[in-house]
């Protein structure tokens, strides 16, 4: 039987590792992705950070603010998407050798969204969201250190507004071991649902 995938997204220091790691004692069986492993394998000149950019050659396009102290925006360019889609076919490779994986990931945008959903299209998939209090998410940051500016914070309307979810995990007042075992408990009666219904849409405006 192929491995089920649960996947975590949320932003920056909403406790996505944390949970994914409890999780792991809770089901054994599972495997721990996580997007910063292979995020932290790509070479500094992948990142977008330069102002003399050529697209053809970064993953993404960040826009800094004129003191370059703040992150104004973030883009993946089509090397970044064929990088997402890389990530995602492995694990879809893992599945098809009956693992089970649990992946946290922080996806920003409907076109990312939409190619998660499709190279993982032939796998029982959950699609959870993350989410923590704003203040909360700032008092980690401080805590973890240099994490504040965190592009994918912009994002953060998109992760909690937009996106729809199989269901939500809040980990603002417990701790990442409670939130795996209300994961744990979840899955055994919620069926998988959003990536499914993505896949329709597409397949309707003729997108796949």
């Amino acid at each position: 039987m192929p491995g089920k995938i649960i996947i975590l997204n949320g932003t920056s220091s909403a406790g996505k590792t944390s949970i994914a790691e409890g999780f792991k004692n809770i089901l054994p069986d599972f495997y721990h992705i996580s997007l910063d492993s292979f995020w932290g394998g790509t070479p500094a000149s992948f990142h977008g950070l330069s102002d003399d950019l050529d697209l053809r050659t970064v993953g993404s396009h960040v826009k800094m603010s004129e003191d370059k102290k703040n992150v104004l925006d973030i883009a993946f360019t089509p090397k970044g998407h064929v990088f997402w889609k890389s990530i995602h076919a492995a694990i879809s490779a893992f599945c098809s050798e009956h693992i089970n994986v649990i992946y946290d990931t922080v996806i920003i945008d409907e076109l990312t969204l939409q190619c998660v959903a499709e190279e993982l299209a032939d796998h029982e998939v959950y699609f959870i969201g993350v989410h923590c209090s704003e203040e909360e998410r700032e008092k980690r940051d401080k805590i973890r250190g240099n994490r504040g500016s965190s592009a994918y914070k912009l994002k953060a309307d998109f992760i909690y507004n937009v996106c729809e979810y199989d269901f939500v995990v809040d980990t603002t007042d417990q701790t990442p071991l409670q939130t795996a075992h209300e994961i744990a408990e979840k899955i055994n009666v919620v069926r998988p649902r959003v990536f499914r219904q993505i896949l329709k849409v597409n397949l309707t405006n003729g997108v796949i």
